[in-house]
């Protein structure tokens, strides 16, 4: 039966910001941690973003804040 999508991040999970209820939570992350796997129902580290991906926005993320961005702008920017 088709359900509904939502996204959200851990902490806010773990923090009670987001509302959850009886959702199943699947996490994307390419390498979970413990704490990570104790957080989510499943995950499907093939939908992460690629290693190639987050460097490139690790990298623009640098450039920016050295270039005088905030960190949370560079980080949302990137």
């Amino acid at each position: 039966m088709p359900g509904n999508v939502f996204e959200t991040y851990v902490a806010a999970i773990q923090h009670d910001i987001a509302d959850v209820d009886e959702a199943t939570l699947v996490g994307v992350v390419r390498r979970p941690t413990g704490w990570f796997r104790a957080a989510v129902d499943e995950n499907r580290p093939a939908l992460a973003p690629s290693e190639s991906l987050l460097s490139e926005a690790k990298n623009k993320t640098e450039s920016l804040t050295q270039a005088g961005v905030c960190d949370e702008e560079a980080h949302n920017t990137a």
